[in-house]
């Protein structure tokens, strides 16, 4: 477990480039389903996986929320 912290660190660095990249066009929903199969290609334990996707939904949230009032904000002004 030493390097779970290392895997995190260099796992959220690289949701934050491909959503740097992809902008308004990036689907939480194709990073999350990616995730799911790279984990399956590398044959990680279906619990472990679990557990981390709930963490990771419970941090998303705020993020979500904040872009939720955005998006409903900007369809007000237009």
């Amino acid at each position: 477990m030493h390097g779970l912290p290392f895997v995190r660190e260099k796992e959220h660095s690289a949701v934050d480039r491909v959503k740097a990249a992809y902008g308004e066009k990036y689907d939480p929903m194709m990073m999350h389903d990616s995730k799911r199969d790279v984990a399956n290609l590398l044959h990680e334990e279906a619990e472990v996986r679990s557990v981390r996707e709930v963490i990771r939904r419970k941090q998303q949230q705020p993020a979500q929320q904040k872009q939720d009032k955005k998006k409903s904000r900007d369809s007000w002004e237009r």
